[in-house]
């Protein structure tokens, strides 16, 4: 408690007091007129009553101004969400409600872009800024944290009329504001989630082909609130297939009474006493004189009533003595409108209810009213008012005044936010998804809480934001292919090393590579020199005649690495080798000889270095503009024939030089040349064996062909005619080995066969000698 009294004290008079009042001194104020006290009920009564005291109050409970976690956001794993990064970025929700208050603090200016009509920035109605902050509050020190709190708010106010700024609406202008949502989303280069806390009974063809059409874009998600009237109907427009319709359920993930049940729900939040933003101050209570911390219960009537305070216990029953009272109850045993109706039948005037345990709370009457206010109490100045006001005039408030504040709602209006919320994170990931994408995501991963699979009190079951982010956006566990070779040449102090390009399944992509490098002919003491992004690095500056290993594992984006290739080594040349480079080969032409064969020309490099020019290397890749370019030959002169290649396929060429230090010069343009069609047969069968093993049954089995035409050898093809000396041929079987097994036919007949090779150009060879054959009786 906290004294003043009306003369200073000096240390023996304050010594002298506190044995006198068997008081606990804490602190002194006012040079010696002020003391903070601790004293029992008792003892306090003694002090009131001193003349040398002036006054005694309350020492007011202060609490760290600290930003809280709504339990909803915990049940669609908000938090870890916002562990993975997966927090909105980038992503716009849309709120289509009573409009939001633009200066409250936990709706950052920073996060908001805009809105229609002009007072999109006023709620006299309290929900759209609710709404707002269940979804995408701000991570700061203060007040809450919505599911998403760094998505970016837009509003679109639909609701402003009535006495309390919440008249109702048409679908017309819920289809006009979904339609701006998605105007405001592509004007910014951003995906779209709409939340539609709103409902009605009645649909519209116009208003669901609209939302269909927002939908089939893939940028714009809608999600609307299932409806709160307890009963199996049908609400629009979370009833239309393009939209979203989430029920409610409470911290425990049992169904609230109010949500709305039918085959078109798709998804369960939470939605019974959701603490989120409001545009107002919503509560007080004051004890002669001294205001605590009270907030007004969802549901209270707004009013306002003063009377004397009296403890009522638990309040679980009527008691006469309440009457024209204002009456403290403490939290537990029955349910909050249950006190309130027990006090109100006791002639009551007002209903104080305190916390059972440490610290605040906001409570909701559960969709009931009540018809006298009702506010909640923390527990700590739930105790200083038993211990030191009973029975001195109490007022409590209910009205809202203005201001930005925080407050408990209930209802599938608080539950759609919460999915709202989940669908910018996961889309913030990767804004390359459709909506489709994202929605399947939700539905796929939701933890079913009815009926086993999709139901109509659940739908799919309780939105689960992280597990939604994973499946839109699975983690890469696979690794990239292991380079197939590592090529290393040199010079005297620099080392050229390439190798053919790593493929990546996993779906994060290649990155690029790592390159290892030691020193000594069996060294494996490898360190990392190079992370480069394509198939060849220059190890420059590297020690005179001195031998190095080389090796390179690739690596994708999400951090797996293949295995390492295979090691490469060269020896530096003596200091004062020769380093210079040849000339690189001019005029690269590719001639064309064949179905299989490519001949190129160039004209010689020269060397000025020293050691002289040794020869030339060729690349080759296949296509007419690809890169991949790997050696495929040598030359010691300017031309070269490049055979066994594919019929009517593109290859693309490039030659460098190298002489005899090791030291490669520049590339040559690239020629390319595409190859000739086959045209070649195959060649002829020369044996052709007949064996029968039934009087259904004989076996085929003949010498292999071979095809010189590019294509390649593709198969065989069976043909047979019945009886001994039939002509009239027809293909019965193909093979691709040298044999073939004849069935289904007629006992002691008697059937002739010949056989023919084709290549993969369609090119038929010539027929084998015939072969002839009778079935068993």
């Amino acid at each position: 408690m906290l004294v003043k009294f009306r003369e200073a004290l000096d240390s023996d008079g304050a010594k002298s007091l506190l044995s006198k009042a068997g008081a606990k001194l804490h602190h002194r104020f006012e040079d010696g007129k002020a003391l903070a006290l601790s004293v029992s009920s008792d003892q306090l009564e003694t002090l009131r009553r001193d003349p040398a005291v002036e006054f005694v109050e309350p020492d007011p409970i202060r609490w760290p101004l600290a930003q809280s976690t709504p339990y909803g956001i915990a049940l669609v794993q908000g938090n870890e969400l916002r562990s993975a990064g997966a927090i909105g970025s980038n992503v716009l929700v849309c709120v289509v409600d009573s409009g939001l208050q633009s200066g409250h603090p936990d709706l950052v200016a920073a996060n908001i872009t805009g809105g229609y009509p002009s007072n999109w920035n006023s709620d006299t109605c309290g929900h759209g800024t609710h709404v707002a902050g269940t979804a995408a509050a701000a991570n700061n020190s203060i007040g809450v944290i919505g599911v998403a709190p760094n998505a970016k708010l837009y509003a679109v106010k639909v609701f402003g009329g009535g006495s309390d700024g919440c008249a109702y609406t048409y679908g017309s202008t819920i289809l006009d504001a979904a339609q701006r949502c998605a105007a405001a989303g592509q004007a910014q280069g951003r995906k779209v989630v709409i939340n539609l806390s709103l409902g009605g009974a009645q649909s519209s063809t116009i208003e669901n082909s609209g939302f269909q059409t927002l939908y089939n874009s893939g940028n714009v998600l809608s999600v609307a609130a299932a409806g709160n009237d307890g009963n199996t109907a049908m609400s629009y427009p979370a009833s239309y297939d393009s939209v979203i319709s989430v029920g409610a359920i409470d911290s425990n993930r049992a169904l609230a009474s109010f949500s709305q049940r039918n085959a078109q729900l798709e998804l369960a939040a939470p939605g019974v006493a959701i603490h989120s933003t409001l545009p107002y101050l919503n509560g007080s209570l004051s004890v002669s004189g001294t205001t605590y911390a009270a907030a007004s219960m969802g549901g209270s009537v707004q009013a306002q009533a003063s009377a004397a305070l009296i403890s009522g216990g638990l309040c679980t029953t009527v008691n006469a003595n309440w009457s024209g009272k204002v009456v403290l109850c403490e939290r537990g045993s029955n349910p909050f409108y249950a006190k309130e109706a027990a006090v109100r039948q006791s002639g009551g005037v007002a209903t104080v209810v305190y916390n059972n345990v440490s610290g605040g709370f906001d409570g909701t009457l559960e969709g009931y009213s009540s018809v006298i206010p009702i506010v909640s109490l923390s527990h700590e100045d739930g105790l200083s008012l038993l211990q030191t006001r009973i029975g001195q005039p109490a007022t409590v408030i209910t009205t809202r005044s203005a201001g930005s504040g925080y407050g408990s709602q209930s209802g599938t209006s608080m539950a759609a936010p919460h999915v709202a919320g989940v669908a910018a994170a996961i889309w913030s990931k990767n804004t390359s998804k459709t909506a489709a994408q994202v929605r399947a995501a939700l539905t796929s991963t939701a933890q079913d809480l009815g009926a086993a699979g999709r139901d109509s009190s659940f739908g799919y079951g309780l939105v689960r934001g992280h597990a939604a982010m994973l499946a839109l956006n699975p983690v890469d566990s696979v690794a990239p292919s292991t380079p197939a070779s590592l090529t290393a040449s040199l010079s005297a102090t620099r080392i050229t090393l390439s190798w053919p390009a790593s493929t990546d399944s996993g779906g994060s992509g290649l990155a690029g590579y790592k390159l290892e490098r030691c020193s000594g002919a069996s060294c494996s003491n490898f360190t990392q020199i190079s992370a480069p992004s394509t198939t060849s690095f220059a190890d420059s500056g590297v020690a005179a005649n001195t031998l190095f290993r080389y090796r390179v594992r690739a690596v994708d984006a999400a951090g797996n690495h293949s295995g390492y290739s295979t090691i490469a080594s060269a020896t530096t040349g003596a200091a004062g080798a020769d380093t210079t480079a040849p000339t690189a080969p001019a005029s690269l032409s590719a001639t064309v000889l064949s179905s299989t064969s490519i001949r190129l020309n160039w004209a010689a490099a020269s060397d000025s270095g020293g050691s002289g020019l040794a020869g030339y290397r060729i690349f080759r890749c296949t296509g007419s503009a690809c890169t991949n370019l790997t050696q495929v030959g040598t030359a010691t002169t300017t031309s070269f024939t490049n055979s066994g290649l594919a019929a009517r396929t593109a290859y693309t060429y490039r030659v460098r030089a190298v002489d005899g230090a090791g030291n490669l010069g520049a590339y040559s343009p690239v020629s390319v040349a595409t190859t000739s069609a086959d045209l070649t047969a195959p060649s002829a069968i020369s044996q052709l064996t007949l064996v029968v093993t039934s009087s259904s049954a004989i076996n085929l089995s003949w010498s292999a062909a071979t095809d010189s035409g590019g294509a390649g050898l593709a198969g065989y093809k069976i043909e047979r005619c019945q009886g001994a000396a039939c002509s009239n041929f027809a293909q019965v079987g193909t093979a691709t080995t040298t044999s073939f097994a004849q069935t289904g036919l007629l006992k002691n007949t008697t059937y002739r066969f010949r056989v023919r090779a084709y290549d993969r150009a369609n090119n038929n060879g010539a027929y084998s000698p015939l072969g002839s054959a009778t079935t068993r009786p």
